[in-house]
């Protein structure tokens, strides 16, 4: 039997994927590339929001791509809420492998992208690029800060695949390695409880 934790301060976080992007199809790394989303993304939110509607909530966040804050207009506007739009929160830079698939990547890096292949997690992309260990102290770093800034209250977060994935690998002490182990769809909701005892429940994954 787990123990209660209905004494302890909680903040609950909605975390959403953005909608389908326009160029989805390429299968490109949009990385920090500004892509706008399209009708059926914007359709996505709306129907995010439509599962929320029943929820109080407080505050709306998302990084500052325009991907994140077309989905963020729609929920805020939902809830009569002005969203912040956080660089902290952008999804990972892939340097000069931006705007290129993955077919792409091996034909112009091939040594490069053998060791990208064994671990992507470990390899940073020419040209100023993140790995997955630079992603997760970027983004934690932004992001913890509004779980203790919002204790007690619900709050919203439009977000991206990888950043979605570490902070969901951190709620639930999962190797960053292990993080593509965990689906997100575009348009997905992912719903997690933080209580004031450190301890994190994640509810819905890739909803």
């Amino acid at each position: 039997m787990k123990p209660s934790r209905d004494h302890l301060k909680r903040t609950r976080v909605y975390l959403i994927r953005h909608g389908q992007v326009e160029n989805h199809e390429a299968g490109a790394y949009n990385g920090q590339v500004d892509v706008p989303i399209t009708d059926t993304g914007r359709q996505q939110m709306r129907t995010v929001l439509e599962r929320l509607q029943d929820q109080t909530i407080q505050a709306v966040y998302c990084s500052d791509l325009r991907r994140t804050v077309e989905g963020a207009q729609i929920i805020a506007a939902g809830f009569q809420l002005h969203y912040q739009a956080l660089p902290g929160i952008r999804e990972r830079n892939f340097g000069d492998w931006e705007g290129l698939t993955y077919e792409q990547i091996g034909k112009d890096y091939p040594e490069l992208f053998d060791f990208w292949r064994k671990d992507v997690t470990e390899v940073r992309p020419p040209g100023g690029g993140e790995n997955s260990f630079d992603l997760a102290e970027r983004v934690m770093a932004t992001y913890l800060p509004l779980v203790d800034e919002h204790a007690d209250e619900t709050i919203v977060v439009v977000a991206h695949g990888g950043v979605n994935r570490i902070i969901l690998a951190h709620a639930m002490r999962l190797e960053i390695r292990y993080m593509f182990r965990v689906d997100q769809r575009f348009g997905c909701l992912n719903w997690i409880d933080y209580y004031s005892d450190g301890f994190a429940h994640v509810r819905l994954i890739n909803g």
